[in-house]
């Protein structure tokens, strides 16, 4: 069963965040959310166009591209306190490009940090401390091949225990995903087109451990493509005229989050099942103003929080969407 809807289904206005709601015919919890502006308490001055967020524990880590500020990564807690920064010698950029982060992830089986780098064309894995631990594709060479294995645009990393599902194609050559175990390549998939596995820029990559799938964020053609853990295609959802530029899985709550830069705003949908059409729960208004076009982010898997990047100057940023208590329930 499902439980009651937690308040009527209209739009309401949270702490200057317009809110949302799906239907009322909709089975499932409509989710409702509270966007914190004021998170973190200070960034680092000069820090810009941040593109990725990773959640470990009770730290929260973020990547920005600017080069006016030294470091790419910056820990806070989840308060908003800034802990430190790293990565200003082991994190590549370029002077045109910035620092290359695109997408990173915290793997909590190896207490990881992964990062993909569109500036090098490298996935790598790092302490929390900022040590790199290992280095995937051929720094510093785009390129197609899977033997020496390389990546072009690679763009986001997610995890099932030690398997590492990445994408890679944020334009550049490469328009495929793949999986790797134990470090080794499991399979690749994926061309240039709009045909079940075929891709236009997968931007994103999460694994729903609820169905045992693979969901890929095909933005170029507004969609996403659901996979077995081989890398077969099942089925995918028709977003258009939404898009989906970041997408995490909520395990607690059973719900596929996506971000979206085109339409400034952040969808939850019910995550239960992988056919058939997705079935919106809520949506989250983000202020361009405040975190100018939606880029990456991370979830914190205990409260259902959202840790949103806005990649675009002027007004890049970064906000914390609060799950509010009455509704942190996962679906029954």
């Amino acid at each position: 069963m499902f439980f009651a809807l937690c308040i009527p289904m209209s739009s309401i206005a949270l702490f200057g965040a317009t809110v949302l709601f799906a239907s009322a015919n909709v089975q499932a919890l409509a989710p409702t959310y509270t966007v914190d502006y004021s998170w973190p308490q200070q960034l680092p001055a000069n820090a810009t166009r941040f593109t990725a967020a990773a959640v470990a524990g009770d730290k929260v880590f973020i990547a920005q591209r600017g080069t006016d500020y030294p470091d790419p990564i910056m820990a806070f807690r989840s308060d908003g306190t800034f802990l430190q920064s790293w990565g200003s010698k082991t994190v590549y950029g370029t002077p045109k490009g910035g620092f290359g982060v695109h997408g990173m992830n915290y793997n909590p089986l190896t207490d990881q940090l992964w990062i993909t780098n569109v500036e090098d064309y490298s996935v790598r894995t790092y302490s929390l401390a900022g040590n790199v631990l290992a280095t995937y594709g051929t720094p510093g060479t785009a390129g197609t091949s899977s033997d020496p294995l390389q990546f072009s645009s690679v763009a986001d990393v997610d995890f099932a225990g030690n398997t590492s599902f990445i994408s890679d194609g944020d334009g550049g050559l490469n328009a495929r995903v793949m999986s790797l175990t134990n470090d080794k390549l499991d399979w690749i998939q994926g061309s240039q087109g709009s045909k079940p596995l075929q891709f236009s820029s997968p931007h994103t990559i999460t694994y729903n451990p609820t169905t045992d799938t693979i969901i890929v964020g095909d933005r170029g053609n507004n969609r996403t493509q659901h996979l077995t853990r081989e890398g077969s295609y099942i089925d995918g959802w028709d977003l258009a005229p939404k898009t989906v530029w970041g997408i995490r899985y909520d395990h607690r709550h059973r719900e596929v989050v996506i971000c979206d830069g085109d339409n400034q705003e952040v969808r939850i949908y019910d995550g239960t099942a992988i056919n058939g059409s997705p079935q919106l729960l809520t949506t989250i208004a983000i202020n361009k103003a405040q975190c100018n076009t939606p880029h990456e982010m991370a979830l914190d898997y205990g409260t259902g929080d959202i840790y949103l990047t806005c990649v675009d100057d002027p007004n890049s940023g970064v906000v914390k969407i609060v799950r509010n208590s009455q509704c942190n329930t996962p679906h029954e």
